[in-house]
């Protein structure tokens, strides 16, 4: 994500979403279930762009050295987000307050429709990955992968191509 402008219209997404969560005003808990997929049994996926500009405002040290489970970072007491400027669209959308169940679904695709039309404009290769595979890549291969300096798609044994 060499081009500060494709940096820009994705946190221009994120705004737009956090804009969007606080008109539903759902309920947090801080009871983490959203940072824990192993528990409760979902996943989190991003997609190129997003994990690049994640990855390049996140320096490599601070992934946790054991990426499974769940999200490192979630920091306990009380349960947060360490990292919530360019967290992925799904963790700002992911809710598990029951009154959001029938809003979220419809804007986490409007606007990842949003995210895969930037892939197109910026001609930025898109693959969809799971987070903590992602994650993964960058503490296995101990360089931050997805950032701008790469090459190449170096997280593309965890990414898949949409079908």
């Amino acid at each position: 994500m060499a081009d500060d402008t494709l940096a820009a219209a994705v946190r221009t997404i994120y705004r737009y979403a956090d804009a969007a969560i606080a008109l539903h005003q759902p309920a947090c808990r801080q009871c983490s279930r959203c940072c824990r997929f192993d528990r409760y049994g979902h996943n989190l996926f991003v997609s190129t762009a997003e994990a690049a500009l994640f990855l390049r405002s996140t320096a490599p040290s601070r992934i946790a050295a054991s990426v499974t489970g769940a999200c490192p970072f979630l920091r306990t007491d009380p349960a947060r987000c360490a990292a919530r400027r360019d967290r992925p669209l799904g963790c700002r959308l992911y809710y598990c307050d029951p009154a959001a169940q029938w809003w979220q679904q419809d804007l986490y695709n409007l606007l990842h429709g949003r995210l895969q039309r930037l892939h197109e404009w910026f001609h930025v290769p898109y693959y969809y990955g799971e987070w903590l595979a992602v994650l993964g890549t960058v503490v296995t291969s101990l360089t931050p992968a997805l950032t701008p300096s790469a090459q190449s798609n170096t997280g593309a044994n965890h990414f898949r191509a949409p079908s």
